[in-house]
Formats: C-alpha cells, sequence, structure tokens
C-alpha cells in the first residue's frame, strides 16, 4: 500500500481570493460532487468544490478540505513536522497554517494507525463553502463514496504543475464501501481510477438525502498502482468513529456534523 505524500519541488503561487467557480458563494456546486472526474485517470473539473486544497511544505503536498472557514482536516501523517511551515491553497486561495491539532492517538510507526486524522487552523477566514461531517446513517459495505484530492493526475503531473498550467487540479473517482470497522472505511475503485500521490488527506464524501454531499473519511492509503484499476481495497480513517469524530469537533470549533 502506498502512503499518499509526494516531493515536489515546484511552487504554488497563489493569490486569496473568492472562488470564480462552484461553491464561493453557496450556489449549488458546493454541495456537489462533479460528476464525471476520476482521480489518476480523468478530465479537470469545471467547477470544483473550493473547500478542498492542498496542503503544502517544503517535504511534499496532500489534500485536504475546510471544515470550517479556518480549519482544514487532513491526515496526520501529512504533517510529520509540526514545526515546519505548512500552507494550504488551491485555484483560488492560499493560507497559511498557523495551528496543527494530531489525534492524539495516532502513531506515525504504525502503517495502518486508525488515528491518522489532523487538523490544521489558519491565519484568518477563507472564502470558502466549508463540507459538513456526515453522520447520519453508519457507513456499511456497499455504500457509493466519491473521493476528491490532489495527487498525480494520470500523466503523472502533480498538483503543483496543473495549476501552474491553469488547469484545474481537482480529480475526483467512485467508490465502493467494502469493510467498515471502529477506525477505518476500507474502499475499492468503480475501476476508472483510484486515490493516487498526494491524496492523502483528502475527504471521502458521501451523498445525503438532500443531494449535498459530507465527508465520512479521510484518505490515508491506497494501491501502489492509481491509475490502472486494481481489486485492492484503499484504507481511510473513520470520521464516524467517536474518538476521531470528537476530536475533529473538538479541534475544529463550529463544524457542522449532521
Amino acid at each position: 500500500m502506498l502512503k499518499h505524500l509526494f516531493t515536489t519541488t515546484y511552487a504554488i503561487i497563489l493569490s486569496l481570493n473568492v472562488v470564480g467557480c462552484g461553491g464561493g458563494g453557496g450556489g449549488e456546486e458546493s454541495t456537489e460532487a462533479c460528476a464525471s472526474l476520476k482521480i489518476a485517470g480523468g478530465q479537470g473539473c469545471s467547477a470544483p468544490p473550493n473547500a478542498i486544497v492542498v496542503v503544502s511544505s517544503v517535504e511534499g503536498e496532500c489534500s485536504g478540505t475546510f471544515i470550517t472557514n479556518r480549519q482544514v482536516l487532513t491526515a496526520a501523517h501529512c504533517v510529520p513536522d509540526r514545526n515546519a511551515q505548512y500552507t494550504v491553497s488551491n485555484a483560488f486561495l492560499q493560507a497559511s497554517v498557523e495551528r496543527i491539532d494530531v489525534h492524539p492517538l495516532f502513531n506515525d510507526g504504525v502503517p495502518s494507525s486508525g488515528f491518522d486524522v489532523a487538523v490544521l487552523t489558519v491565519s484568518g477566514n477563507a472564502p470558502v463553502t466549508p463540507v459538513f461531517i456526515e453522520v447520519s446513517q453508519p457507513v456499511i459495505s456497499g455504500d457509493k463514496l466519491v473521493a476528491y484530492g490532489f495527487g498525480l493526475d494520470q500523466e503523472r503531473n502533480t498538483a503543483p504543475e496543473r495549476i501552474i498550467d491553469g488547469e484545474a487540479a481537482l480529480k475526483a473517482t467512485y467508490l465502493s464501501a467494502t469493510t467498515v470497522s471502529d477506525y477505518s472505511i476500507n474502499t475499492i475503485s468503480d475501476g476508472s481510477g483510484d486515490t493516487c500521490a498526494g491524496d492523502s488527506g483528502g475527504p471521502i464524501l458521501r451523498q445525503v438525502a438532500d443531494g449535498s454531499y459530507g465527508v465520512v473519511a479521510v484518505v490515508r492509503y491506497g494501491p501502489t498502482r492509481c491509475v490502472a484499476f486494481q481489486p485492492v481495497e484503499s484504507e481511510n480513517t473513520n470520521l464516524q468513529a467517536v474518538s476521531i469524530l470528537n476530536f475533529a469537533t473538538q479541534a475544529a470549533p463550529g463544524v457542522r456534523v449532521r
């Protein structure tokens, strides 16, 4: 299994401004998953939810999700050095991280640590539509889910490369839940691609009755080959687990839980 953190020397040069396509003003597309996208196997998203961001440091990039206007949900293994400088950014914004909260039971020495989750607090309110945490029903085997991330695409391009080229970096892939435990939601791709290097920390979303999407898990590990489909489960941190949900709600005051 591949821990989805990759290293790059490309810089992201972005400015903080209101989103221009999708989600910033509370429009419909802020709550919708792009219907035709595939991580590492698809096309650019024309109107991505603006809450999905790159989490960057000198060590590389991961993905993350604004769950309030100041807090970003990501994987704990994406922020191994709490003294390092991290930024969160996408095509519409850039913000510095001023605080890092990691689940107290996370153990980076355990490849499948069930507490692989962190919350980053940025300096100032970001102009995004935060994603809610979805707990209305427990995730069960067979549930249809969708993943977002800024990882490698099918051409092995990194998020900074795609942003510099003016492309929408966001990708999505459709998944089915396979096994669910107290701390993990395992998924398998529909055959069109899977999460890839750089997608760690990104959200696993499920649609609710009103058509909106809430986050139920955080991407942790995936197949070593992410473009060609493999019948290999990916592991994701289960946000519906009581200990993990309590951590997220305490680290992100004001997060919506539905």
